[in-house]
């Protein structure tokens, strides 16, 4: 029954109270009196528990990482033994650079100098600080050409070499069709950096090249002469125009492949610039050999290319 508010209900209160127990109007429930320090029992027996909980999920989450950490590790154990069968470099390890893995292109290195090839060829050994310096400028070079195209070069393994060399000689890079591969030179220290995104360019067109069977461009070379045929002192020369009219620069007036290699490098990172400098000298055969390479790279890696 509901209490009443009478005196008789009053008196029973009071009663209940001195008796040490009161009873609730609404619920009828005889609340019992609260011991000293029974709030911090209460708090004592909720807290244990949630600590242990939080204690239990701190170990699990532990474990588990531990679990997923070493499968990665294995991941990237079974991948590298892959690639060093593949390149037959077998201290061959591999970096992780996201923008080429979503391309089909693993950034590969070696920690001690190698000679792959027989020794014709040289690969330095780079660590880690060095890789993390040269990797991010790479990764921005990648978005320089389309995904597709990238994709199309069907190369798969960028190693990077703090020097490369053939047969004794420092080279920017050395494509290697038959193993999908591509060295390149990083160097030793950061500043180098500044120039081996227009190198990878330059050496990715060899590569494709190769792999089309038109290294040597029969067409092109009945278009085009005037080269010299061999590494000489001009050679060394990349400025625009510095090959002479009707040629890209020095290095380009070397071999026909290294002209074709220099335009594609030149007109993929600044197209405006080259178009501008062909303008201004009134080059004629500078322009249909630009639009030789345009059409080629097109048909090579796709119309999206340039």
């Amino acid at each position: 029954m509901f209490w009443r508010s009478s005196a008789t209900g009053n008196a029973c209160n009071n009663r209940q109270q001195r008796a040490g127990r009161y009873t609730s109007p609404l619920l009828l429930r005889p609340y019992p009196p609260r011991l000293k320090g029974e709030g911090v029992l209460r708090m004592r027996r909720f807290v244990l528990p949630l600590f242990l909980l939080s204690g239990s999920m701190f170990v699990l989450i532990a474990v588990l990482s531990g679990v997923l950490s070493g499968a990665a590790r294995a991941e990237t154990a079974t991948a590298e033994a892959q690639a060093a069968r593949e390149t037959y470099i077998p201290p061959l390890r591999l970096y992780p650079a996201p923008a080429f893995e979503a391309m089909g292109i693993r950034i590969a290195y070696v920690p001690e100098t190698v000679k792959p090839g027989n020794g014709r060829y040289t690969c330095g050994g780079l660590d880690q600080r060095r890789l993390a310096q040269a990797v991010p400028p790479l990764a921005k070079a990648a978005q320089i050409l389309p995904a597709a195209a990238w994709r199309k070069t069907k190369l798969k393994y960028l190693l990077l070499c703090s020097t490369a060399k053939a047969g004794g000689r420092e080279i920017g890079g050395i494509p290697v069709a038959p193993l999908r591969l591509l060295m390149l030179d990083v160097g030793e220290a950061p500043a180098a950096t500044q120039g081996f995104t227009h190198t990878l360019l330059h050496e990715l067109f060899h590569l494709i090249e190769m792999q089309d069977n038109s290294f040597t461009d029969a067409a092109w070379n009945a278009a085009f002469g005037g080269y010299d045929n061999s590494y000489g002192p001009r050679a060394g020369d990349t400025r625009p125009g510095s090959g002479g009219k009707g040629f890209v620069n020095g290095y380009g007036k070397s071999f026909p492949h290294e002209e074709r290699a220099e335009i594609f490098a030149r007109y993929a990172l600044s197209p405006d610039v080259l178009e501008d400098a062909i303008a201004r000298a009134r080059d004629d055969v500078l322009q249909q050999k630009l639009d030789a390479v345009i059409r080629k790279s097109r048909r090579m890696i796709g119309p999206d290319v340039f």
